[in-house]
């Protein structure tokens, strides 16, 4: 599929950054069974194609009516029934969502959403009690990028508008607090560095942040690990 090998396999960047969201969510998905999973931004089943087999049936949310039909003939073709789609914006609270669901999946989605309280709230009401919501989206202080929050304060800068609904993590857990979650944890999932003009030093930067990575995908998101964590992933229950 094009967008697909566009985003993550076109580049040697692309290949580690799916490589190791795919080692993440697999280690996170081991043993782990659902009656009913509600994906939200399924894009064209990169991630939904690994959550199908850890559950009976998945509903796919999508604000693209093509691409939600692409992911649901994906399934099919892999012998998966129990799915069907809703087309529309997860923000909109006109949209209608019917039914509970035992786990919620957002990966790489939640960065383009602006109301992240409503998003959480809607979330919690959705989950039958005791359910898993796992979300994956980009960290907006990598890098240099902390001291972003500095020239805010000081000088008024304005975030770039790619960055301007990303979310620290920090702040992320308060409000899923707030929505009331229980239990919940913060794991770093892409590790990168940022990788020089040069061939031979882009190569270095790469294994590097697979080195990093290795050592730390399994444990808590540390504030040191920020500048080099690309996105992290946050997981909390209902109840």
């Amino acid at each position: 599929m094009r967008y697909e090998y566009e985003r993550w396999k076109k580049s040697a960047v692309g290949r580690r950054d799916y490589r190791q969201t795919l080692r993440f969510l697999l280690h996170n998905l081991n043993d782990l069974h659902f009656a009913n999973i509600l994906e939200i931004g399924c894009g064209v089943g990169t991630w939904t194609v690994h959550l199908c087999n850890c559950c009976k049936n998945i509903t796919l949310l999508d604000i693209s009516d093509k691409m939600a039909e692409l992911t649901v003939n994906r399934l099919r073709q892999l012998n998966f029934t129990g799915v069907s789609k809703i087309v529309g914006d997860f923000q909109d609270r006109n949209l209608t969502i019917n039914g509970e669901y035992d786990a919620i999946f957002s990966i790489r989605a939640i960065e383009y959403m602006e109301n992240k309280s409503f998003v959480l709230s809607r979330m919690y009401t959705l989950l039958n009690e005791g359910g898993l919501v796992f979300i994956i989206t980009k960290n907006p202080y990598r890098s240099l990028i902390p001291f972003l929050s500095v020239f805010e304060a000081k000088v008024g800068f304005e975030k770039p508008k790619a960055l301007r609904h990303m979310i620290h993590y920090r702040n992320l857990a308060v409000r899923m607090q707030k929505a009331g979650f229980k239990n919940i944890n913060v794991h770093p999932v892409i590790v990168s560095i940022i990788c020089p003009r040069s061939v031979r030093m882009r190569k270095y930067a790469l294994s590097l942040s697979n080195s990093i990575f290795r050592r730390i995908y399994k444990k808590r998101l540390n504030p040191l690990y920020i500048p080099v964590v690309e996105s992290f992933c946050i997981m909390a229950r209902k109840g």
